[in-house]
């Protein structure tokens, strides 16, 4: 086996096919030896040329782990002069996705790609002077052959998404349905590859065909490239079974969570809603969206805001009688798409704190009256006024008539006869006594 070289490093390394799988996909995944390579002539030159460059030899393409696309070669090239140096044109290609240009002036690169359709790479030699070209050479195909296996046998309809719990945790989720043509026997197992690190998922079908699969991430952390590659082969004692492979971006995969908290609050006058980012791979990166329904009027207004707070000031009409909903958003790093999170349970704001002031009032004043009459229908029920109050005693009926009715009353006639005097006082004026 020939030898490559690590794309960060000049130090030879075996592209070893063991890697950190078991799995007989993974053992006979092809790599394609120089001897294999087709080459064809883009710009046609003869050795009496001085600028003349060679073809890079033994280039060859080698999968070292999953996805993980290392290609290499050796520089053929004769004494060239100080000013100058060499770098090479590169591309990559697989039925699924773009071509892939590139340049660089190593002899390795690598690349994550899925190749369970096969790809075809080519390099070829640039001799350059400073930003010019002076001369190119040859260019070399190489390519790796589909997986082999039963047509109609590999799932389809694979779909993954990535959701942080929260406690946390995330975890990667995929489902699939089972091939046209897969046997009743066949089990699926689903893998994933991020950076070095290759991982099985632990199935728990328990002899029923797997259609997906869940296990923890650790490796993402906030690692903002994040793409990753997914697997899913199978096994059946009757076919072989195809594999498939596809890259994803871990931040386009992110189910994202809604805000949390969402409250409102009062200070001097100035209503303040606020709320608590949402749990996720990536929190850093998030804006919001807001919408205000006022239920008097049915109109509502949405509003942007980059805080995790929106503030009514005094000068503005109250929220009174409103509705209000919050989303997450956020814009992906590399590219324009936007993600949303699921709307927040709605926030009924039916009154101010004023208006909640007077509706305590009424409320305790309707609990009074409430109060008021169960207590004299209790009364009257069980007649506790006569209890409480006992009836004034009544006069005698003998009593009663005496003032009621007339009495007759016999009328006494007194004699009178001569009155004798037997004893007269004088009385004098005291002032003139004693003139």
């Amino acid at each position: 086996m020939h030898t490559a070289r690590h794309i960060i490093s000049t130090v030879p390394v075996e592209c070893n096919l063991s890697g950190s799988f078991v799995t007989d996909e993974l053992k006979n995944l092809h790599v394609a030896e120089s001897g294999q390579s087709m080459s064809y002539h883009d710009n046609p030159s003869t050795d009496s040329k001085p600028d003349h460059i060679q073809a890079p030899e033994e280039f060859r393409i080698c999968v070292p782990n999953l996805g993980k696309v290392v290609l290499s070669w050796r520089p053929n090239v004769e004494p060239i002069a100080a000013n100058r140096h060499i770098k090479y044109e590169v591309t990559v290609k697989t039925p699924e996705t773009e071509e892939d240009m590139f340049y660089t002036t190593r002899t390795t690169a690598t690349r994550l790609l899925a190749v369970h359709r096969g790809l075809h790479a080519t390099v070829k030699a640039l001799l350059m002077e400073g930003d010019s070209i002076v001369s190119q050479s040859e260019q070399v195909y190489q390519k790796l052959p589909p997986f082999s296996g039963a047509e109609g046998t590999a799932v389809t309809d694979l779909a993954c998404h990535i959701k942080t719990d929260e406690f946390l945790k995330t975890s990667l989720t995929c489902s699939w349905t089972a091939g046209i043509n897969a046997p009743v026997d066949i089990q699926y197992y689903l893998y994933y590859s991020y950076k070095d690190t290759s991982k099985k998922c632990f199935d728990k079908s328990q002899g029923e065909i797997s259609i997906g699969c869940q296990f923890p991430l650790q490796q993402f952390s906030t690692d903002l490239s994040g793409r990753f590659l997914v697997h899913v082969n199978g096994s059946s004692k009757s076919l072989k079974i195809q594999g498939i492979q596809h890259v994803y971006m871990a931040e386009h995969l992110e189910i994202i969570n809604p805000p949390r908290n969402v409250s409102l609050s009062e200070r001097e006058g100035i209503q303040i809603l606020s709320w608590d980012k949402p749990y996720a791979l990536f929190p850093h990166y998030f804006v919001y969206e807001v919408i205000i329904w006022n239920l008097k009027t049915g109109t509502n207004k949405t509003q942007i805001v980059k805080k995790t707070e929106l503030e009514n000031g005094p000068l503005q009409p109250p929220w009174k009688n409103h509705m209000i909903k919050v989303r997450a958003i956020r814009k992906t790093i590399l590219t324009d798409k936007q993600l949303y999170s699921n709307w927040t349970e709605p926030l009924h704001i039916e009154n101010t704190f004023e208006d909640k002031i007077n509706i305590y009032i009424i409320a305790g004043f309707a609990s009074l009256t409430v109060t008021a009459l169960v207590l004299i229908y209790m009364c009257l029920k069980f007649h506790l006024f006569k209890k409480i109050f006992p009836p004034i005693p009544k006069p005698k009926e003998a009593l009663k008539e005496l003032f009621l009715t007339p009495q007759k009353m016999d009328v006494v006639i007194a004699q009178y006869g001569p009155e004798v005097i037997s004893f007269i006082e004088e009385m004098r004026d005291s002032e003139n006594l004693y003139k």
